[in-house]
């Protein structure tokens, strides 16, 4: 058995080598394309910005100015109450007063999915951005995608997201997000996946995408839906991993938290219609048994490599957006990734309950 082992270790060692140095290659390509000055864009389009959000009255200020302070400023800002039961009314009236292009309506239904749909519809501008009510975008989130939709020709585009947390469930829920988000970063002009909180589409792609999308058994607006039915539809999509594509928004406060989140993230692959995330999320979940096999050794052949090389890839992945809390939890997320990873998959084939949280 021990000969097995110690084979599985070599392979796992050296497969995961490979591949991190070729993700670690690419992304600092990527991200020095990307920090390059950048010319001075003074015909990008107009958008609007939809927000849908619940019980935020907390978070909704700090989103609002940062909306406010964008480079490229948003022509119409959406935000769509998704059945609050919280004080949000009163954090919004002065700034529904002060700034007449910030808007307020109520969600006719309920569920993330909803307000999307009457947000996005309600736009009056070609683009629509969405976002978050718990994120912070960056102050050239607007002017950084745009610019890159328009060099690219670009129908829908997805951006960077961050935690700006300092516990250990707050930064493994930022690595993972970074992690994942980083595949379409590497991939560019055919993005695997994308997130909510930082997200620009045309409103014709939304039109074309809306109906499969509705039909989706889930009411939770999924971000990634989008995607893939626009990528089927023949429309351009592309992610910008810029700097300035990043949007900080929350994560989870305890591991339980990040453990519930990511299972529901991970439990609608089956409704995707696309290989792509099951060969991923598969491969991911292999390579993490067979490294959990081998730690299971207390092997240090495996494990000081393992560490050493997540260090350097994690340093390479969070470089451009400056998060380094990793840093501090350098040895439990390398050793217990594998793990939390493996807990996720096998909690996503038995997790099939409807949600309408973030």
């Amino acid at each position: 058995m021990s000969a097995v082992i110690f084979a599985i270790t070599i392979i796992g060692i050296i497969t995961y080598a490979i591949i991190l140095t070729f993700i670690v290659i690419r992304l600092l390509l990527l991200f020095i394309q990307d920090a390059k000055p950048k010319k001075a864009h003074r015909d990008l389009p107009p958008y609007s910005v939809v927000v849908p959000f619940r019980n935020e009255e907390d978070n909704l200020p700090a989103l609002l100015w940062a909306l406010l302070r964008q480079r490229h400023k948003p022509e119409r800002i959406i935000l769509v109450n998704d059945n609050s039961t919280d004080n949000f009314q009163d954090v919004l009236r002065p700034f529904l007063k002060a700034f007449p292009f910030i808007e307020f309506i109520n969600n006719s239904g309920s569920g993330k999915k909803q307000a999307l749909k009457e947000g996005i519809e309600r736009a009056p501008t070609q683009w629509v951005a969405i976002t978050d009510a718990d994120s912070m975008p960056h102050s050239e989130w607007a002017y950084g995608m745009l610019a890159y939709g328009q060099k690219e020709n670009l129908d829908l585009i997805g951006g960077m997201v961050v935690g700006g947390g300092k516990s250990f469930a707050e930064v493994l829920g930022t690595i993972d997000l970074i992690a994942q988000l980083s595949l379409s970063c590497i991939t560019k002009q055919n993005p695997v996946t994308i997130s909510a909180s930082s997200l620009f589409i045309k409103k014709n792609v939304w039109q074309a995408v809306k109906p499969e999308w509705l039909e989706v058994p889930s009411v939770s607006g999924d971000d990634v839906f989008m995607l893939y039915i626009a990528q089927r539809e023949g429309f351009k999509t592309g992610f910008y991993c810029g700097r300035e594509s990043a949007v900080t928004t929350q994560m989870p406060q305890s591991i339980g938290e990040l453990i519930w989140q990511r299972t529901r993230w991970a439990s609608k692959i089956i409704y995707y219609r696309n290989a792509k995330p099951l060969m991923i999320l598969g491969f991911v979940v292999l390579l993490s048994i067979m490294h959990i096999l081998a730690m299971a050794t207390i092997n240090l052949w495996f494990l000081l490599p393992k560490v050493v090389i997540d260090l350097v890839f994690l340093a390479s992945l969070t470089l451009p957006y400056t998060y380094f809390h990793w840093f501090r939890y350098l040895p439990l997320i390398s050793l217990g990734y594998p793990i939390f990873v493996l807990i996720i998959g096998i909690n996503s084939l038995f997790e099939r309950k409807q949600w309408n949280t973030k």
